[in-house]
């Protein structure tokens, strides 16, 4: 990358700034969705993307999750139209940098039978896979891959007590590797199920968050993705959807207090999945919670 020719504070700077207009671009992609925020106030749109923590700890860390959320929020515009799976397909494959993340999202498309978006991430994955190996070699990308659970625990590294996904969340309450497996594989089965006959937008929202859940490797700036689901609940403009919404935004709060707790954020996580998955929780409306957020 060109920053890296850079000192360290100036390219931190300057990626801190890049990270600002990404931030932008992700606001613009998703001011459809987010405009129903202004009924209760004009600049509720925007501080709900400022109000964010994972969007803050992407930022201050310099970490690239921002571009993740712009890639994954592009093929979310490209989905408002059946049309553009193609489009969307392609737009996943770039976003392969963090396939931990895009992996699970690309599974769920496959089981439902997503032709076209698959044939776009295939168009854009695979080539950049080639040039990656092309330009660093494939053992490095194997020692990659078998040092995560070396992260997890190594002392110059982040605990998985520290991870908000169900890895984190089981191996902290003393379970093994196969229990992780095995639920893990269980929640990407109830979101296949459950996005069958779903619009793309929701696939695409269950497909996120089921991801985030199972994802082997997850820290707070991970669950910046979140906020493409959070986005599609604001347009509901229901109460349970608020609600749910507040959920999400309060639990990544979590790591101020709790830090090595952070596992319990999976619980906000683990309530969007379930309110995205159950058709009966999306009917729901609370206007006690509608009221006091119009307020």
């Amino acid at each position: 990358m060109a920053f890296s020719f850079l000192p360290y504070l100036q390219a931190f700077w300057l990626w801190f700034a890049v990270n600002l207009v990404v931030l932008a671009s992700i606001y613009y992609l998703l001011r459809p969705e987010l405009e129903p925020l202004s009924a209760a106030a004009s600049w509720l749109p925007i501080a709900a993307l400022a109000a964010y923590l994972p969007f803050g700890a992407a930022l201050v860390q310099g970490q690239d999750s921002l571009v993740l959320v712009l890639l994954l929020a592009l093929a979310f515009a490209r989905l408002r139209s059946p049309d553009h799976l193609l489009l969307a397909g392609m737009c996943l494959g770039l976003a392969a940098f963090r396939f931990q993340i895009v992996a699970p999202v690309i599974v769920c498309f496959l089981l439902w039978r997503k032709w076209n978006l698959v044939a776009g991430f295939l168009a854009t994955a695979l080539p950049a896979a080639v040039v990656s190996v092309v330009l660093a070699g494939f053992w490095p990308y194997v020692h990659t891959v078998r040092g995560l659970s070396v992260q997890a625990t190594g002392a110059l590294h982040q605990p998985i007590s520290r991870m908000p996904n169900l890895r984190g969340l089981i191996q902290s309450a003393g379970g093994g590797g196969w229990s992780v497996l095995l639920v893990s594989l269980l929640v990407l089965a109830g979101a296949v199920l459950a996005g069958q006959k779903r619009i793309l937008r929701q696939q695409w929202a269950l497909a996120i968050t089921a991801a985030t859940l199972v994802s082997y490797h997850a820290l707070v700036h991970d669950l910046s993705v979140l906020f493409i689901p959070c986005a599609l609940l604001f347009s509901r403009k229901t109460g349970s959807a608020l609600l749910v919404a507040f959920v999400v935004f309060i639990a990544p709060v979590l790591l101020i207090f709790a830090p090595n707790h952070f596992y319990l954020a999976v619980f906000g996580v683990f309530a969007l999945f379930v309110y995205l998955a159950v058709p009966s929780f999306g009917s729901l409306n609370l206007p006690v919670v509608r009221a006091v957020v119009e307020v």
